[in-house]
């Protein structure tokens, strides 16, 4: 098999992972459950990045933290599914679209007349 044949798997970060975990149960949901399922407990980093990476996406509204007190249990929810493409948070504080490096299109804009949609960077409310 050569490296880019559609038999072989894709490689995937951790981010990754956890976003298609976090789509599965957008309702409820913390850093410890995230890590044991898409982690197999070689990653020491695991936990850090999964909480860089879900502050990230609060800043950017896709999910929301859940905590009655600051000694209780931090659960996070989905509010926004942008996608089965994991939101990628940069060090600019932006949401972008993995493959791309333009922002994600969090609001829709009527197109004008005439105008080429891109319709891997458009994304509907609810979707």
């Amino acid at each position: 098999m050569t490296p880019n044949s559609p038999l072989q798997p894709k490689k995937t970060n951790i981010r990754h992972r956890a976003w298609r975990v976090m789509r599965i149960y957008p309702s409820r949901f913390t850093v410890d459950e995230i890590v044991e399922i898409v982690t197999d407990g070689t990653d020491v980093n695991a936990r850090n990045t999964l909480n860089g990476y879900l502050n990230g996406l609060e800043r950017m509204n896709i999910v929301r933290r859940q905590q009655r007190d600051p000694k209780a249990t931090v659960y996070w929810n989905v509010i926004k599914d942008v996608g089965c493409k994991a939101p990628v948070v940069s060090n600019a504080q932006k949401v972008t679209k993995s493959k791309s490096k333009e922002p994600l299109a969090l609001t829709l804009q009527r197109p004008k007349r005439g105008d080429v949609i891109d319709v891997e960077s458009v994304v509907l409310e609810g979707a």
